[in-house]
């Protein structure tokens, strides 16, 4: 990896390397004209809220037992059929399963161990135990009231499910029969209690010391799949994935309850969440949502009441020696009236058209990162800034950011509404990008996985893809290139590579070489071959992908068509046609070639130049006049010819057309251009001049190429043998640093 980022950046400098303008790219249009300037601006303006339809509702009370790293919880949940066709059935994710011992799914799939590096403790191991289950239809609209005594027991005939693998071992799911059908547009209530043992801090929950990540810790329904408001059952973008039942014909709901698996995170519908947390009174406690309430007890403990609308998840940390500061975001302070003006033109819309909300910010950090709480705070006010200003204001009122101790890195770098947790390696120098970067993929997440609510089992590149893709933007435009610091055993070469700064757009090309053929991106998460392949295609090839519609379709067209995705879905769930169809609608174009090359197929895009040579040929006398003898030509006054030859080589597994530029001593220049559809193409020219470089000209030059250095060359000798040189050395670099561990 190293190697890889040296030559990259040497490359750049040495070849005058500048971003690709955007290029003119002419697509096969659509049967429908795209959407006008005047078109857009009602959805451009809307804020989505009229999109959220309540489907269910929270109430939970939850006792934090610090000595055995336990919650003990109870609540209603009331839950409201949105589908079409009576229910029959429940089904329920309990991810703290995936803990319980080293036989579930999660742990077969990670092998004991997370992307992190953080291995699974079996001697803290984790589990959720619902003690009570009981089920009654809501009468009217009546309050849910926690009542155990009332109701249907659902315990006696529920099941653990494997619609996935079939895992016997695995108790992520768990299904519960009703005695009763739920009608479409009736709710039902279930009460319940349950005990959750938090495990040692492995993957995203659990304890270390005296910090507590309580997320996932509750029975947590599922989605239920409804057909559209024609009858027809939602698209369903990728390869077949199992479900937790038919959904044939109209005739049958479908769950959609997948089991916890190593890469897959979360999915669930939108409601309103209230829980009433206890823990003893000497802790800070952030959780979802505002804090409404707040009851100290005479036995030491204390309840905070957080509450929170239009949600799919409740999480919250404890913590004993964090420092609590509070903070906020005013756009009549934090907002620059000039950029928010540029984004306007290019979206179309008057500036104030773009206003945004307060946020109150509580950040919850360790006393030896004290001095990281301005830079925190910073990039939060600068992400709720942009992201706002491009997508749509962040709509509410609060915003908590938890930055953990060393020790619990596997649960860093999270994010939940409302809540998002950071992550600081010491040392981390402000040019490095920590805490900066994290904090602002964190909140990037709350647009792409809070508010559009996207399916991370079955589509995760709508979250992922699109948090990397948005992130990147947001620090370009706050803090310019960061350096990328490579880390051994944990701990930053900032004194060897601090120098080193790569656009993130570079950093992606670098990270999608880890799995460049493996998978597509899109794809369930758990079928992908293995973390590599996950990550390589789910972040960051993702984030070519957008970068590569932006250039394609253009900043203007393509801003538009990201801002009336997100608020045309906002509170939704949305597929990958949804996101491909909005695009279309603005830009006028078919994408379904781009989609099925760039998206739904595994590969990636590499031209390359090479071999190119250029020679003098023979020497010729300039066409004669009728007023000249040959007599009188001359071996001055002849011209010289020279013969150019290089070779354009496919070595990705995408086609594509490319056009190179050839430039000659003389001044002058030509271009060729190649459909890209066999592995290579030789190029031969004649000219009066002798050729000094062939380069990928700019404006075929794909953002999913994934090898820049490789784009062109030139006939310098100097320069070729230097970097032939460094390569070796380079290369040598690259071995060392994977033997002895590099993460990123």
């Amino acid at each position: 990896m190293i190697a890889a980022l040296v030559l990259l950046t040497v490359a750049q400098a040495e070849m005058g390397e500048t971003p690709s303008s955007r290029a003119t790219v002419e697509l096969r249009p659509t049967f429908e004209p795209p959407l006008s300037l005047a078109e857009l601006r009602g959805p451009l303006t809307l804020s989505g809220a009229a999109n959220y339809e309540e489907t269910l509702s929270y109430d939970l009370e939850a006792l934090l037992e610090p000595d055995s790293a336990t919650v003990r919880g109870r609540g209603v949940v009331r839950w409201t059929n949105r589908g079409r066709v009576p229910v029959r059935e429940l089904w329920w994710h309990l991810y703290l399963n995936a803990f319980r011992n080293e036989r579930s799914t999660f742990m077969i799939e990670s092998k004991g161990m997370t992307r992190r590096g953080v291995r699974f403790d079996p001697r803290a191991p984790g589990s959720v135990e619902v003690t009570a289950l009981s089920a009654r239809l809501v009468d009217g609209a009546s309050a849910a009231k926690l009542d155990l005594t009332n109701g249907f027991d659902l315990l006696p005939a529920r099941t653990f499910e494997a619609p996935d693998d079939g895992n016997d071992e695995d108790r992520t799911v768990m299904k519960t029969p009703l005695p009763f059908s739920v009608a479409p547009g009736q709710a039902v209530d279930v009460s319940m209690s349950f005990v959750s043992k938090l495990p040692k801090l492995f993957a995203r929950a659990g304890y270390v010391g005296d910090f507590y990540m309580v997320a996932q810790w509750f029975p947590k329904l599922g989605v239920l799949d409804v057909a559209d408001a024609s009858g027809s059952p939602r698209m369903t973008d990728g390869p077949a994935v199992s479900a937790a039942g038919p959904l044939t014909e109209g005739l049958e709901p479908r769950w959609n309850c997948h089991q916890y698996h190593a890469n897959s995170e979360f999915f669930s519908d939108y409601g309103h969440y209230r829980v009433a947390i206890t823990v003893p009174d000497d802790y800070q406690v952030g959780a979802t949502g505002a804090r409404i309430a707040v009851r100290e007890h005479s036995d030491g403990m204390v309840t905070y009441v957080h509450e929170q609308a239009r949600v799919h998840d409740f999480a919250w940390v404890a913590d004993r020696r964090c420092l609590a500061i509070d903070d906020d975001f005013d756009p009549t302070r934090d907002v620059d009236a000039t950029k928010r003006a540029h984004v306007a033109q290019v979206l179309g819309l008057s500036p104030e058209d773009l206003g945004l909300s307060p946020v109150k910010i509580k950040l919850l950090i360790q006393p030896e990162h004290r001095a990281y709480a301005d830079r925190y705070l910073d990039a939060a006010r600068a992400a709720i800034q942009w992201f706002g200003l491009w997508y749509g204001a962040y709509p509410y009122p609060t915003l908590t950011i938890v930055d953990g101790p060393s020790a619990a890195r596997a649960a860093m770098g999270m994010e939940y509404p409302t809540l998002i947790t950071g992550g600081v390696t010491w040392p981390a120098l402000p040019g490095v990008g920590q805490p900066e970067s994290v904090t602002v993929h964190e909140f990037g997440h709350q647009y792409w996985y809070g508010l559009v609510g996207s399916n991370e089992f079955e589509e995760p590149w709508l979250d992922e893809g699109f948090t990397t893709f948005s992130t990147a933007k947001v620090l370009a435009e706050t803090y310019g290139a960061f350096a990328w610091v490579p880390k051994i055993g944990g701990v930053p070469l900032e004194p060897w590579f601090g120098g080193l700064r790569l656009s993130e757009e570079d950093k992606f090309r670098v990270m999608a070489l880890w799995a460049p053929d493996t998978d597509a991106v899109l794809r369930p998460a758990w079928l992908y071959r293995d973390a590599r392949s996950y990550t390589a295609n789910v972040y960051f090839r993702a984030a070519l992908v957008l970068s590569e519609l932006e250039r394609v379709l253009g900043d203007d067209v393509f801003a538009r068509a990201m801002r009336l995705y997100h608020l045309r879905w906002r509170y939704r769930h949305p597929s990958t046609h949804d996101f491909q169809h909005a695009l279309e609608e603005v830009s006028g174009q078919s994408l379904d070639a781009f989609f099925a090359n760039a998206v739904r197929s595994p590969g990636f895009v590499d031209y390359a130049i090479d071999d190119l040579t250029t020679r003098r040929r023979a020497t010729r006398p300039p066409a004669a006049s009728s007023f000249s003898s040959s007599s009188s030509s001359s071996s001055s006054s002849r011209v010289s010819l020279f013969d150019t030859s290089f070779v354009i080589e496919r070595r990705g597994n995408i086609a594509q057309a490319v056009s190179v530029d050839v430039a000659f001593e003389d001044g002058s220049r030509q271009s060729v251009t190649w459909d890209g559809r066999y592995r290579w193409h030789r190029v031969t020219l004649t000219s009066s001049s002798a050729a000094t470089s062939a380069r990928m000209a700019e404006a075929s030059l794909s953002k999913l190429d994934v090898r820049r250095v490789n784009d062109g060359q030139t006939t310098e000798r100097e320069w070729r043998a230097g970097a032939a040189v460094g390569t070796h050395v380079l290369a040598v670099l690259q071995v060392f640093a994977s033997l002895i561990g590099v993460l990123f």
